[in-house]
């Protein structure tokens, strides 16, 4: 079906500056009013910019009923291919791969892409990423991530989604996009605000707009903290290499001196004129933790100032510099409104102790869903303090 909007286009045709807009919103019923309102910014926004850009919608908005439907604006005309989703659920990531695959067949083949992914986030756990509806976690974050890798490089990525800006998830989207914009905490029911749009505008600074607008709206409403991030994607394995060099720094600062791993607090841990002044991994994390109460955020800290910390507790690492300097350069933009926490724009995920053992199914889904926590030896790096110092009372879990 064609629906015609305002005329044909007399724009530039599909080049190096012409965008490409693709939305994928899933709301579930608790995120029904949200995804609503989503759907209709995105579908004014197209109506304004169709002359200048193309657009894909594809959406599943549960309430007491569902509406679902997927739409491409090119020309200004509505292509309606709504009964093709029928179906299909927007939790899985075959549906995602056949979105992307349906609308660039449709849209222009060249110039810049804009992808949009809207509905839950659960951080570090890399799953319930797409609610099916009644709470089930269906969505897998890491094969949304691969399927829109494949699909060729976006200029810019919106995770639409709480707590998607850990540097576990942005490493896993490390081949899908340049840029990526998502929020360190809990979104509020706003979201990401698109009415800044600039279609004629380079990546970077539409980018940069998306983000200014959304904290100068985020601002103007009720309470919630907010923490958002522009990261340059492309400088993600420049960190992770650099923190894996810090990592292994750490570790050996940490090693024993005189033989047994009994011997590292008497070497270095609150001795005076000891190079290390900290006394266990909650004490490390104290004050950075995303989150006081449990859940997600309980076992997130945030990434810039875990890394001053160190820096701090951990004098004299030659690597400790050149890690700061790398995640400087990953941070290109943030915005925030927090209480007294720091939050730098990036989380990652750093257990205490007590949520530790709780959350045992949680933690081994976090050691073989992601990729983060091994190529940075992270991984390594927690189940090494736990064996050495038994700083966690459920070793098993790494096992």
């Amino acid at each position: 079906m064609l629906v015609l909007l305002m005329g044909m286009s007399d724009a530039s045709s599909a080049g190096e500056s012409f965008w490409s807009f693709y939305f994928y919103i899933n709301a579930d019923p608790v995120l029904s009013n949200e995804g609503m309102k989503t759907l209709k910014q995105i579908r004014k926004i197209a109506a304004r910019n169709c002359r200048d850009a193309d657009f894909a919608i594809i959406y599943s908005i549960k309430s007491k009923q569902e509406t679902k439907g997927f739409q491409v604006v090119k020309n200004c005309e509505i292509i309606d291919l709504s009964r093709q989703i029928a179906s299909k659920k927007l939790s899985s990531a075959s549906t995602m791969s056949f979105f992307l695959k349906t609308s660039a067949g449709m849209l222009a083949p060249d110039g810049r892409k804009f992808l949009s992914i809207w509905g839950h986030g659960k951080g570090w756990l890399a799953k319930g990423y797409l609610d099916e509806g009644r709470g089930e976690e269906s969505g897998n974050m890491v094969e949304f991530a691969r399927e829109t890798g494949r699909r060729g490089l976006f200029d810019v990525l919106v995770l639409d989604s709480c707590l998607m800006s850990s540097v576990e998830v942005l490493y896993e989207f490390r081949a899908a996009a340049t840029y990526v914009i998502a929020s360190q905490l809990v979104l509020n029911d706003i979201g990401i605000d698109y009415s800044t749009i600039d279609t004629r505008t380079d990546p970077l600074h539409l980018s940069m707009n998306v983000i200014s607008g959304t904290a100068r709206r985020l601002k103007t409403s009720r309470l919630l903290p907010f923490s958002l991030a522009l990261v340059d994607i492309g400088k993600i394995e420049k960190f992770r290499k650099s923190f894996e060099n810090l990592l292994l720094d750490m570790s050996l600062a940490l090693a024993p001196v005189k033989g047994g791993p009994e011997d590292i607090l008497d070497e270095f841990l609150g001795k005076p004129g000891g190079r290390i002044t900290w006394t266990s991994i909650d004490d490390l994390g104290r004050g950075i933790y995303l989150s006081s109460r449990s859940g997600i955020e309980s076992m997130s800290v945030d990434l810039g100032a875990l890394l001053d910390r160190i820096k701090t507790r951990f004098p004299g690492l030659p690597s400790t510099d050149d890690a700061i300097e790398s995640y400087g350069e990953l941070v290109v933009d943030r915005r925030s409104r927090t209480s007294s926490q720091k939050h730098t724009g990036i989380s990652i995920f750093f257990p205490k102790s007590a949520h530790f053992v709780s959350n045992e199914k949680d933690i081994a889904h976090y050691r073989n869903k992601l990729s983060f926590p091994g190529s940075s030896k992270w991984l390594e790096f927690i189940r090494w303090l736990e064996t050495r110092r038994g700083f966690f009372s459920a070793p098993q879990s790494f096992n």
